[in-house]
């Protein structure tokens, strides 16, 4: 083994030295990633040989970064080593074969896990772990600069795609984010290659007909044919429902996929399972031990036995699969596998999301900039290239969507605006669009559909500008958000929602005068919220739940989580602040529109 010099425990082994004069790895831009993705995903539809893909890869990211080279080292753990496995750019035998101890050198530190590890004086660098024979392989090549990002698969670190360069550089976040893509893409050809080694093992197996029983026989033929459906689809578009929707299939049983909330995102739902606190608890801390021990967690829910694997995306719990009924060793073996490639096609789609956010999440901040008084550069040219342009109508379009679902809901919205053009983007806590189209209104009621039948949330706000100045746009964006959480607080479940459709909240997010807003509220709620103001009560709550509840004081107490008493007792006390009548006839119309009125205003508020 050789020798290592060790080195004093840091955190500057993640960013190593950084020479002030040192130039720059080229920022490849969004779309330049977006290609070199598209262009590893046909080679896969059109190469089955791993290694040809492989190489691929590792000259596209050398050619994004503009680097001397670049290659990927796989991980042996047996031996306790990464070799470098693919390279391009490399001069030298002995450094295009270099195996390196894990943990050592910025090519051992990432294959044991370093997020990202760099340093652009390798052979000075007094805080990396330095192999004697390993440093005379790095001097006889003339590197420099050495950095790069781990390869994952389902979690575990696989390897490493690095770059290198003959003169000292620097990494920029743009490079680096390259470098994280182009892991992500090599990720697949090693799974790819995996499957592909185990379909090939498998066939040997039957060709030499090793059957110790018709059992055995028909377990390996059920696994060749998941393997060969799933990489199938996952090579072709990687559409994660299409492949819940094949592997549950294959495993003749009920499969399904939710979010870490409870959501179903693709499968057959399962009675119970979506429940809040249940899922918080039970199924999320089952799929939390899977991802663990690699291996399905069983356990007993609403009568029924599932099996739980949990989807792990970049370090996050992104999903779980559970599959109901029989869970024979073959079962779970096969429930492993499919987690396996339904992990590579979250992961491809969670990759594309994050490419797209970059790009127009910049856009979207930079046009809701313009509010402030503020003009971003170029920016009437950056909305026309969206084709923003001149437009008669632009629909704007806000779906309140958790993180885990905004791959589907940017789908959805691609599905449905077909070749309208305009901006699509995550942004905060929902994503948004701003589409030209003739008929607003219609676009938003096909999307609220599409969004429904998908199994997203339905709630979709809309405002329609009828220019595309940059703060007109802004404008309609913000109250088309404040439309959908509105239409959320007002407890509507699904469908399209702009300011005129709501009524109260209407007129909350559709200009009028907030003098208007404050009278209203003061006029019919005035006592009781300077009554809870200065006693700490919540007799203005408990007035808004008792009309929200048909005036039933035993729904009122439950919601509320008080005792029937106490609801009554509440309910005297507005009766001696306010006119007696408050609670019947006109007089509660006229209040139950300033509670509603008064909530949807606080709760708004608090979000924006």
């Amino acid at each position: 083994m050789a020798k290592t010099q060790q080195r004093p425990s840091t955190e500057r082994a993640v960013r190593s030295l950084a020479r002030e004069d040192a130039a720059a790895f080229a920022s490849p831009s969004v779309s330049d990633v977006l290609a070199a993705i598209h262009d590893s995903a046909t080679d896969l539809a059109q190469n089955r040989d791993p290694d040809i893909v492989a190489h691929s890869i590792v000259q596209r990211t050398r050619h994004l970064l503009a680097a001397d080279m670049a290659y990927i080292s796989l991980n042996d753990l047996s031996a306790g080593e990464t070799f470098i496995r693919w390279t391009s750019g490399v001069r030298t035998e002995a450094y295009r074969t270099i195996r390196m101890p894990l943990g050592t050198g910025v090519l051992g530190m990432i294959a044991a896990g370093q997020p990202v590890a760099y340093t652009n004086q390798y052979l000075a660098d007094p805080v990396m772990i330095h192999v004697a024979d390993i440093d005379e392989i790095v001097a006889a090549e003339g590197v420099f600069t050495v950095t790069g990002v781990p390869i994952r698969i389902s979690g575990r670190v696989v390897g490493a795609l690095l770059v290198a360069n003959r003169t000292p550089m620097v990494l920029t976040s743009k490079g680096q984010f390259a470098l994280e893509q182009m892991a992500a893409q090599a990720a697949i050809v090693l799974i790819q290659q995996q499957a592909g080694e185990d379909v090939r093992q498998l066939r040997t197996m039957l060709d030499a007909d090793v059957r110790n029983s018709t059992a055995m026989a028909e377990d390996m033929a059920r696994a060749l044919k998941l393997d060969e459906r799933l990489l199938e689809l996952l090579i072709r578009d990687g559409d994660t429902v299409d492949m819940v929707v094949a592997l549950q299939e294959l495993l003749g049983q009920p499969l399904s996929l939710w979010s870490p909330s409870g959501r179903l995102l693709a499968g057959t739902p399962q009675p119970g399972i979506a429940r809040g606190e249940v899922f918080q608890w039970r199924v999320n801390g089952a799929a939390q031990a899977s991802l663990g021990a690699r291996e399905p967690a069983l356990l007993r829910l609403d009568d029924s036995d599932l099996a739980v694997m949990g989807i792990e995306v970049e370090g996050h719990h992104f999903g779980t699969l559970a599959m109901v009924g029989e869970a024979s060793p073959a079962k779970l073996s096969d429930l492993r596998r499919g987690a396996a490639l339904v992990t590579a096609s979250m992961a491809v789609q969670n990759a594309i999301v994050q490419a797209d956010e970059r790009a127009g999440s910049a856009l979207v901040e930079d046009l809701m900039s313009v509010r402030t008084g503020r003009r971003p550069d170029a920016l009437p040219r950056r909305l026309a290239q969206h084709g923003l342009s001149g437009n008669r109508f632009v629909a704007a379009l806000c779906v309140p969507a958790e993180k885990s679902i905004w791959p589907r809901v940017l789908r959805t919205i691609a599905e449905t605006r077909g070749n309208s053009k305009g901006l699509v983007s995550p942004h905060q806590d929902h994503v948004c669009a701003l589409i030209a189209a003739d008929e607003p209104r219609a676009l938003g009621e096909r999307l609220a559909a599409a969004l429904k039948s998908s199994g997203c949330p339905a709630i979709v706000g809309l405002s329609v500008a009828e220019d595309t100045v940059a703060e007109t746009l802004a404008l309609s964006h913000d109250e088309a958000l404040a439309t959908a959480r509105a239409a959320a607080v007002l407890r509507l479940r699904e469908g399209v929602f702009d300011a005129a459709s709501l009524g109260i909240a209407g007129v909350l997010v559709g200009g009028a005068d907030p003098g208007f807003v404050e009278q209203v509220v003061d006029r019919f709620l005035g006592q009781i919220l300077a009554y809870d103001d200065a006693h700490g009560t919540q007799l203005a709550e408990t007035a808004r739940q008792f009309f929200e509840n048909s005036c039933q004081l035993g729904p009122t107490a439950a919601q509320l989580h008080v005792h029937f008493n106490t609801v009554k007792q509440r309910l005297e006390r507005i009766d001696k602040l306010q006119d007696p009548g408050w609670r019947n006839g006109p007089h509660a119309v006229d209040t139950h529109f300033a509670l509603r009125l008064w909530h949807a205003r606080s709760v708004l508020a608090t979000r924006n």
